[in-house]
């Protein structure tokens, strides 16, 4: 029963973010502009992507 529940919760969610949401996540869909975020989220995340991360340091358990 659980699992009819989750499944139609998230197609409830996943209909509500379709209907709300653009086809972007970035703040402008100019192709100009769009060039420019994409490259600097490309800058920003690929920090973290780099960075050394503990294992277990998601869930609060580092060893």
């Amino acid at each position: 029963m659980e699992i009819i529940g989750t499944a139609l919760f998230f197609r409830y969610v996943n209909r509500m973010a379709s209907v709300l949401l653009s086809d972007t996540p970035l703040p402008s869909n100019h192709p100009l502009l769009k060039a420019f975020f994409k490259k600097m989220a490309g800058r920003f995340f690929s920090k973290a992507i780099h960075r050394s991360k503990p294992i277990g340091g998601a869930i609060g358990i580092i060893t």
